[in-house]
């Protein structure tokens, strides 16, 4: 079972932890939106979240919350105006967030051996609710593993040199998942977040990103994403939250 890491603020306000299966309690308001986001504090206070692309999300009612400043972490939200959808900035109702998110590393290697050496554990994904998508900075993948020391677990997002079809329309990278020796039958699942930059002379003439991950049980699987547009969002930062 993962951890109680997501975080629901009822319409008291008050901040309250939530089941391993990340829905919402009845008891609590749905939110609009969601989005990734890094925490900017002033002092011991929340100032501001900052979305991929550069927006300023405000929370008009939390003061305090036990964040570190620069954390990555999905918030949901109301906005106090609707029409700052689109602004640069925002004024929010925060309604809760999930601070299981990992950031992994991305790497081009020569040959298979090499993406191999970066791990080849399996790795689970989950298409819905928590979709993949790719941010201004980020591929974004919410993925199971089995853990008992999940901070323990690396992911890499590998470009191998020597399988590139330069003819190809789709860019082929791989997701490697090394658990560095932490076997177990508990299973954990977190969001991982993998830098896009590091590929950024790859994307010309690639109509899209497929990503190929080992999974635990069902061979190999693919996520299939935009090209990234580095600096601007290939998606929407403020997302529509499905229920």
């Amino acid at each position: 079972m993962k951890r109680i890491s997501t975080i629901f603020a009822g319409i008291a306000l008050a901040l309250a932890a939530l089941s391993c299966n990340k829905q919402f309690d009845r008891v609590d308001t749905n939110p609009d939106y969601y989005s990734f986001v890094t925490v900017q504090k002033e002092g011991n206070t929340v100032s501001r979240f900052v979305t991929d692309d550069g927006r300023t999300l405000v929370p008009k009612n939390v003061q305090s919350l036990n964040l570190a400043d620069g954390q990555r972490l999905v918030i949901f939200f109301d906005l106090v105006n609707q029409a700052d959808k689109d602004a640069p900035d925002a004024e929010i109702r925060l309604l809760g967030m999930d601070t299981d998110v990992e950031i992994g590393t991305s790497a081009v290697v020569a040959d298979r051996a090499a993406a191999t050496a970066l791990g080849d554990n399996g790795t689970s994904i989950n298409y819905y609710p928590n979709r993949p998508q790719v941010s201004a900075k980020y591929f974004n993948i919410y993925v199971g593993y089995n853990a008992d020391k999940p901070e323990a677990h690396d992911f890499t997002l590998a470009y191998i040199e020597d399988e590139a079809d330069a003819s190809s329309k789709v860019l082929e990278l791989v997701l490697c998942h090394n658990d560095n020796g932490d076997t177990s039958e508990r299973e954990w699942w977190t969001w991982v977040s993998l830098p896009v930059e590091e590929f950024a002379d790859l994307y010309k003439g690639k109509e899209k990103v497929r990503i190929n991950i080992k999974t635990r049980m069902n061979g190999i699987q693919s996520v299939e994403l935009p090209v990234p547009s580095l600096g601007s969002s290939a998606e929407p930062s403020i997302i529509s939250y499905e229920r």
